[in-house]
């Protein structure tokens, strides 16, 4: 298993790369969110997230949904969404990407 990548209000470990799943632009990662991810959206990328433990709220164009264990979201190109863990311990998720470029992740 790859090692942890510290970014800011999160971290993430890639499970599974384009050249693994034979797919251009598709990558499995482990997700723990720390504090939260800033508000952003992608032109071409869809994310699909399955929340391990932990709680938080995704916010998503605006519009609040807590997630725990065993829930799933997905979103989709041009959708802005942020991150932002309300529980003690880490909030984690499995994270699924598609159509997935360096160059896709824009602020608001």
């Amino acid at each position: 298993m790859t090692k942890w990548i510290h970014l800011s209000g999160y971290s993430k470990q890639i499970l599974a790369e384009e050249t693994d799943l034979a797919l251009k632009g598709t990558q499995i990662q482990l997700a723990r969110f720390k504090k939260g991810k800033h508000k952003h959206y992608h032109k071409r990328k869809s994310e699909f997230f399955y929340f391990l433990k932990g709680e938080g709220k995704v916010i998503i164009d605006g519009k609040e949904k807590l997630m725990k264990p065993g829930m799933s979201l997905l979103i989709k190109p041009n959708m802005v969404h942020d991150f932002i863990r309300t529980s003690s311990e880490p909030w984690e998720a499995i994270m699924f990407k598609t159509n997935s470029s360096a160059d896709d992740t824009f602020t608001k």
